[in-house]
Protein backbone atom coordinates (compact mmCIF):
# COMPACT_ATOMS: atom_id res chain seq x y z
CA UNK A 1 0.00 0.00 0.00
CA UNK A 2 2.92 2.32 0.92
CA UNK A 3 4.40 1.66 -2.48
CA UNK A 4 1.31 2.51 -4.43
CA UNK A 5 1.05 6.00 -2.45
CA UNK A 6 4.82 6.50 -3.72
CA UNK A 7 4.57 6.36 -6.85
CA UNK A 8 0.72 8.08 -6.98
CA UNK A 9 2.55 11.29 -4.90
CA UNK A 10 5.34 11.25 -7.05
CA UNK A 11 2.93 11.49 -10.23
CA UNK A 12 1.46 14.45 -8.46
CA UNK A 13 4.64 15.95 -9.01
CA UNK A 14 4.19 18.24 -12.48
CA UNK A 15 -0.02 17.68 -11.23
CA UNK A 16 0.61 20.60 -9.34
CA UNK A 17 1.26 24.30 -9.60
CA UNK A 18 5.27 25.03 -9.71
CA UNK A 19 6.26 24.10 -6.39
CA UNK A 20 9.37 26.48 -6.28
CA UNK A 21 8.55 29.72 -4.00
CA UNK A 22 8.22 33.01 -6.12
CA UNK A 23 12.03 34.30 -5.64
CA UNK A 24 10.81 37.59 -4.95
CA UNK A 25 8.62 36.20 -1.98
CA UNK A 26 11.78 34.39 -0.99
CA UNK A 27 14.18 37.24 -0.60
CA UNK A 28 11.48 38.57 1.92
CA UNK A 29 10.48 35.12 3.72
CA UNK A 30 13.85 33.19 4.28
CA UNK A 31 15.06 35.97 7.06
CA UNK A 32 11.94 35.32 8.78
CA UNK A 33 11.36 31.57 9.00
CA UNK A 34 12.66 29.36 11.14
CA UNK A 35 16.00 29.59 13.14
CA UNK A 36 18.28 32.21 12.42
CA UNK A 37 20.29 30.46 9.70
CA UNK A 38 17.89 27.50 9.14
CA UNK A 39 14.97 28.67 7.36
CA UNK A 40 11.78 25.72 7.70
CA UNK A 41 12.25 25.05 3.88
CA UNK A 42 15.73 24.24 4.06
CA UNK A 43 14.70 22.30 6.64
CA UNK A 44 12.23 20.12 5.15
CA UNK A 45 14.08 19.47 2.24
CA UNK A 46 16.95 18.27 4.74
CA UNK A 47 14.76 15.96 6.14
CA UNK A 48 13.49 14.60 2.67
CA UNK A 49 17.19 14.48 1.73
CA UNK A 50 18.15 12.57 4.80
CA UNK A 51 15.67 9.81 5.35
CA UNK A 52 16.25 9.43 1.15
CA UNK A 53 19.92 8.71 1.41
CA UNK A 54 19.28 6.32 4.79
CA UNK A 55 16.86 4.23 2.93
CA UNK A 56 19.03 3.37 0.24
CA UNK A 57 22.42 2.75 3.05
CA UNK A 58 24.28 5.93 2.00
CA UNK A 59 25.78 7.04 5.35
CA UNK A 60 22.92 5.75 7.34
CA UNK A 61 24.31 6.83 10.51
CA UNK A 62 24.80 10.51 9.71
CA UNK A 63 21.60 10.90 7.94
CA UNK A 64 19.68 9.34 10.46
CA UNK A 65 21.15 11.73 13.37
CA UNK A 66 19.98 14.72 10.67
CA UNK A 67 16.55 13.54 10.28
CA UNK A 68 16.14 13.51 14.20
CA UNK A 69 17.95 17.17 14.76
CA UNK A 70 16.28 18.79 11.64
CA UNK A 71 12.76 17.39 12.90
CA UNK A 72 13.41 19.19 15.94
CA UNK A 73 14.57 22.25 14.40
CA UNK A 74 11.93 22.59 12.54
CA UNK A 75 9.50 22.24 15.27
CA UNK A 76 11.25 25.09 17.25
CA UNK A 77 10.95 27.32 14.00
CA UNK A 78 7.52 26.45 13.45
CA UNK A 79 6.57 27.49 16.85
CA UNK A 80 8.22 30.86 15.80
CA UNK A 81 6.54 30.98 12.53
CA UNK A 82 2.93 30.99 14.65
CA UNK A 83 3.59 33.15 16.86
CA UNK A 84 4.93 35.84 14.24
CA UNK A 85 1.34 35.04 12.29
CA UNK A 86 -0.73 34.95 15.28
CA UNK A 87 -2.26 38.23 14.57
CA UNK A 88 -2.24 38.12 10.83
CA UNK A 89 -5.56 36.57 9.96
CA UNK A 90 -3.33 33.27 8.62
CA UNK A 91 -4.83 30.90 11.02
CA UNK A 92 -6.23 28.69 8.28
CA UNK A 93 -2.65 28.51 6.48
CA UNK A 94 -1.07 27.66 9.60
CA UNK A 95 -3.74 24.91 10.37
CA UNK A 96 -3.10 23.50 6.77
CA UNK A 97 0.88 23.75 7.52
CA UNK A 98 0.35 22.45 10.64
CA UNK A 99 -1.57 18.73 9.26
CA UNK A 100 1.23 19.13 6.52
CA UNK A 101 3.96 18.81 9.15
CA UNK A 102 1.89 16.03 11.68
CA UNK A 103 1.33 14.03 8.61
CA UNK A 104 6.02 15.06 7.39
CA UNK A 105 6.91 14.32 10.44
CA UNK A 106 5.30 10.36 10.93
CA UNK A 107 6.61 9.28 7.44
CA UNK A 108 10.03 10.86 8.71
CA UNK A 109 10.26 9.76 11.83
CA UNK A 110 9.76 5.62 10.83
CA UNK A 111 12.61 3.64 9.86
CA UNK A 112 13.80 4.74 6.46
CA UNK A 113 12.24 2.69 3.63
CA UNK A 114 12.02 3.16 -0.38
CA UNK A 115 8.56 4.40 -0.45
CA UNK A 116 8.91 6.45 2.28
CA UNK A 117 11.73 8.08 -0.10
CA UNK A 118 8.98 9.59 -2.23
CA UNK A 119 6.32 10.44 -0.06
CA UNK A 120 8.66 12.84 1.91
CA UNK A 121 10.24 14.46 -1.56
CA UNK A 122 6.36 15.37 -2.62
CA UNK A 123 5.25 16.26 1.30
CA UNK A 124 8.46 18.17 1.68
CA UNK A 125 7.79 20.75 -1.36
CA UNK A 126 3.95 21.11 0.08
CA UNK A 127 5.64 22.34 2.87
CA UNK A 128 8.04 24.23 1.37
CA UNK A 129 5.42 26.16 -0.54
CA UNK A 130 2.92 26.51 2.38
CA UNK A 131 5.77 27.86 4.90
CA UNK A 132 6.55 30.23 1.99
CA UNK A 133 3.42 31.89 1.73
CA UNK A 134 3.17 32.32 5.46
CA UNK A 135 6.35 33.99 5.80
CA UNK A 136 5.84 36.58 2.64
CA UNK A 137 6.36 40.00 3.46
CA UNK A 138 7.19 39.43 7.05
CA UNK A 139 11.04 40.60 6.85
CA UNK A 140 12.87 42.58 5.11
CA UNK A 141 12.62 44.14 1.65
CA UNK A 142 14.89 44.74 -0.64
CA UNK A 143 17.84 43.84 -3.36
CA UNK A 144 19.94 42.57 -0.31
CA UNK A 145 17.12 40.92 1.02
CA UNK A 146 16.60 39.18 -2.50
CA UNK A 147 20.02 38.35 -2.75
CA UNK A 148 19.55 36.35 0.61
CA UNK A 149 16.45 34.85 -0.16
CA UNK A 150 18.35 33.49 -3.57
CA UNK A 151 21.23 31.69 -1.56
CA UNK A 152 18.72 30.48 0.27
CA UNK A 153 16.70 29.36 -2.12
CA UNK A 154 19.54 27.76 -3.78
CA UNK A 155 20.71 25.31 -0.74
CA UNK A 156 17.02 24.30 -0.60
CA UNK A 157 17.35 23.09 -4.11
CA UNK A 158 20.02 21.36 -3.85
CA UNK A 159 18.43 19.18 -1.23
CA UNK A 160 15.15 18.57 -3.06
CA UNK A 161 16.96 17.71 -6.50
CA UNK A 162 19.22 15.12 -4.53
CA UNK A 163 16.35 13.97 -2.67
CA UNK A 164 14.79 13.78 -6.19
CA UNK A 165 17.43 11.41 -7.45
CA UNK A 166 17.24 9.28 -4.27
CA UNK A 167 13.80 8.66 -5.01
CA UNK A 168 14.67 7.53 -8.29
CA UNK A 169 17.55 5.45 -6.83
CA UNK A 170 14.76 3.45 -4.63
CA UNK A 171 13.47 2.68 -7.65
CA UNK A 172 10.40 4.91 -8.39
CA UNK A 173 10.71 6.21 -11.91
CA UNK A 174 8.39 7.98 -13.92
CA UNK A 175 8.14 11.42 -16.51
CA UNK A 176 6.94 13.61 -13.02
CA UNK A 177 10.34 13.20 -11.74
CA UNK A 178 12.55 13.72 -14.63
CA UNK A 179 10.57 16.70 -15.54
CA UNK A 180 10.48 18.17 -11.97
CA UNK A 181 14.36 17.18 -11.92
CA UNK A 182 14.58 19.37 -14.94
CA UNK A 183 12.86 22.33 -13.92
CA UNK A 184 15.00 21.99 -10.43
CA UNK A 185 18.02 22.12 -12.10
CA UNK A 186 16.85 25.15 -15.01
CA UNK A 187 16.22 26.82 -11.78
CA UNK A 188 19.41 26.31 -9.83
CA UNK A 189 21.66 27.19 -13.01
CA UNK A 190 19.78 30.67 -13.96
CA UNK A 191 19.97 31.55 -10.04
CA UNK A 192 23.38 30.61 -9.79
CA UNK A 193 24.06 32.90 -12.98
CA UNK A 194 22.59 35.77 -11.56
CA UNK A 195 24.52 35.43 -8.10
CA UNK A 196 27.61 35.09 -9.92
CA UNK A 197 26.54 38.66 -11.39
CA UNK A 198 26.03 40.51 -8.80
CA UNK A 199 27.26 44.07 -7.80
CA UNK A 200 27.19 43.36 -4.60
CA UNK A 201 29.59 40.22 -4.24
CA UNK A 202 32.36 40.35 -1.84
CA UNK A 203 35.56 38.40 -2.66
CA UNK A 204 33.94 35.98 -0.35
CA UNK A 205 31.00 35.49 -2.15
CA UNK A 206 32.59 35.36 -5.04
CA UNK A 207 34.65 32.92 -3.65
CA UNK A 208 32.10 30.59 -2.16
CA UNK A 209 29.94 30.85 -5.79
CA UNK A 210 32.99 29.73 -7.78
CA UNK A 211 32.99 26.48 -5.89
CA UNK A 212 29.29 26.01 -6.15
CA UNK A 213 30.00 26.09 -9.52
CA UNK A 214 32.24 23.49 -9.28
CA UNK A 215 30.47 20.95 -7.57
CA UNK A 216 27.30 22.03 -9.79
CA UNK A 217 29.21 20.55 -12.87
CA UNK A 218 28.99 17.42 -11.10
CA UNK A 219 25.60 17.58 -9.38
CA UNK A 220 24.31 18.23 -12.94
CA UNK A 221 26.36 15.69 -14.65
CA UNK A 222 24.36 13.01 -12.44
CA UNK A 223 21.46 14.37 -12.55
CA UNK A 224 21.79 14.09 -16.40
CA UNK A 225 22.69 10.85 -16.32
CA UNK A 226 20.89 8.29 -18.43
CA UNK A 227 22.58 5.53 -19.06
CA UNK A 228 22.42 4.72 -14.99
CA UNK A 229 19.77 6.43 -13.56
CA UNK A 230 20.82 6.34 -10.11
CA UNK A 231 24.34 4.79 -10.16
CA UNK A 232 26.07 7.89 -8.08
CA UNK A 233 23.68 8.14 -5.31
CA UNK A 234 27.09 9.63 -2.71
CA UNK A 235 28.57 12.10 -5.14
CA UNK A 236 25.01 13.96 -5.13
CA UNK A 237 24.46 13.51 -1.44
CA UNK A 238 28.27 14.71 -1.02
CA UNK A 239 27.50 17.56 -3.60
CA UNK A 240 24.72 18.64 -2.31
CA UNK A 241 25.90 18.94 0.97
CA UNK A 242 28.75 20.89 -0.25
CA UNK A 243 26.62 23.86 -2.29
CA UNK A 244 24.74 23.79 1.11
CA UNK A 245 27.33 24.32 3.25
CA UNK A 246 28.51 27.38 0.66
CA UNK A 247 25.15 28.77 0.10
CA UNK A 248 24.51 29.12 3.58
CA UNK A 249 28.47 30.98 3.85
CA UNK A 250 26.98 32.91 0.85
CA UNK A 251 23.81 33.66 2.65
CA UNK A 252 25.46 35.55 5.75
CA UNK A 253 27.45 37.80 3.98
CA UNK A 254 24.54 38.79 1.77
CA UNK A 255 22.59 39.65 5.20
CA UNK A 256 26.00 41.11 7.13
CA UNK A 257 25.77 43.87 3.97
CA UNK A 258 25.56 47.75 5.19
Amino acid sequence: MRTLAAVAAISMLTASPPAAVEMAAVGHAELAVGVPDEPLPILAQRVAKAYCEASLGVLPEATGEQVAESLARFEDGLARLRGQCATSGRSRQLAALDAAWVSFRTVASEPPARPGCALLVVQAEEITRMSGALASGAGPRGEDAWLAGAASRQAELAQRLAALYLARASGIESASLRDEMARGSEEFSRTLTALQLAGENTPEVTRQLDAVALQWDWFRSALNQELEPAAFPLVVAEASDAIVKAMKAVRSEYRALP
